[in-house]
């Protein structure tokens, strides 16, 4: 586990990652904000299931997609504006998806496009600050992309 820390502390794009994945980890909302809207506003705590359901489909469909929209797109460039997208569209489900249940489950499916867009990528980027990292100091750590795996679950 030291030599681990080590790598990290030394790498410091992987410390940068690492800190901006637990940065947005942490100002996530979406769940207690779902159950919230779903008790308050449509009245059942059990709508939020169907919410849950309603996102996880256009997720599950990025992840799938992922390898064919590489091909076309840069992964930086789609994920920054992804990452862009999931904010607007977070607010315009807060702005206006109160109106009626149907609108509400709408934007979220929309809102959960850019969404597992950005959290397939995320898997993707640790490999690159690997090689990045062998790149620059001539020293090879690949059991970092497993310990990614580890800290992440």
């Amino acid at each position: 586990m030291k030599q681990i820390g080590d790598s990290v502390r030394k790498n410091k794009y992987l410390s940068r990652f690492y800190l901006g994945y637990i940065a947005a980890g942490v100002s996530l909302t979406n769940a207690p904000l779902d159950l919230f809207v779903s008790y308050f506003l449509f009245g059942s705590a059990l709508f939020s299931s169907i919410a849950l359901i309603v996102s996880s489909v256009p997720i599950g469909l990025m992840s799938v997609l992922m390898g064919t929209i590489l091909k076309h797109v840069d992964k930086f460039k789609l994920y920054y504006w992804s990452n862009v997208a999931f904010m607007v569209l977070g607010v315009v489900v807060y702005l206006g998806g109160w109106h009626s249940a149907v609108l509400y489950l709408v934007l979220l499916g929309l809102r959960s496009i850019p969404q597992g867009i950005v959290l397939t990528l995320n898997l993707t980027f640790t490999p690159d600050i690997v090689e990045y990292g062998h790149f620059v100091t001539k020293k090879r750590h690949s059991w970092d992309c497993f310990c990614d795996s580890i800290l992440r679950s």
